[in-house]
């Protein structure tokens, strides 16, 4: 445990060091015209390691299915250290427009806020943000100073958004959640017979747990 903690805080030293070296060198390129590429950003699994994340079969096949040429990188298929030093020079290459999903700002794999910052501001990349679970209460308050450095930020979870955060920036846009057909044909099948006249799918942790008075009710 004791070496884990080492080789993460040993990870996390050498990104900073590493990274913000790369925002030196390409510094003189700060003002260079983009030609408009795109990259995605996300996870290709789920947080359980084994289920395909909504990024991949939302967001990545449905970018595929309509056609949109792009490049992506997942957090979670690559050798997080050597492979972020390779995708931050090729953002700062060659890529104008960033589409971030799943990104955990403390977590070394992906971007944190400082990258994100020095990426809009300095080097002013149109930055996306996709946001899957946003019904926690405090999200504003941990997450606001996140939240204005983006373009624009995608709510697909919650209509109300606006109204349940008290949150009114013109940055926030309601959307409904992305899901290619495609994928869903090729995995799912309807041909089924009906075992169950009520069921439910969905997390039941954290500030999800309200959710267990509902089931607990429906199993009495």
């Amino acid at each position: 445990l004791v070496l884990k903690i080492v080789k993460n805080i040993l990870i996390k030293i050498l990104d900073i060091i590493f990274i913000n070296l790369l925002f030196i060198f390409f510094y003189p390129l700060k003002k260079r015209k983009g030609n408009g590429k795109i990259i995605l950003l996300g996870s290709y699994y789920a947080n359980n390691n084994y289920t395909i994340s909504d990024d991949y079969k939302g967001i990545f096949q449905s970018l595929k299915d309509i056609e949109v040429n792009f490049e992506n990188y997942f957090f979670d298929k690559k050798n997080y250290f050597y492979s972020k030093l390779f995708l931050i020079i090729k953002i700062l290459s060659n890529i104008d427009i960033i589409i971030l999903s799943s990104n955990d700002t403390e977590k070394t794999e992906c971007l944190s806020y400082f990258q994100i910052y020095i990426l809009r501001k300095i080097f002013k990349k149109k930055l996306i943000n996709i946001l899957w679970d946003t019904t926690e209460k405090t999200l504003i308050e941990k997450k606001e100073h996140v939240l204005k450095l983006f373009n624009s930020n995608i709510i697909v979870d919650n209509p109300d958004f606006k109204n349940f955060h008290k949150y009114y920036e013109k940055n926030i846009l309601i959307k409904w959640p992305m899901m290619s057909y495609s994928f869903l044909e090729k995995n799912f099948t309807s041909i089924l017979k009906k075992e169950n006249d009520v069921c439910f799918m969905g997390q039941v942790s954290s500030h999800r747990n309200v959710r267990m008075d509902a089931i607990n009710y429906l199993k009495d």
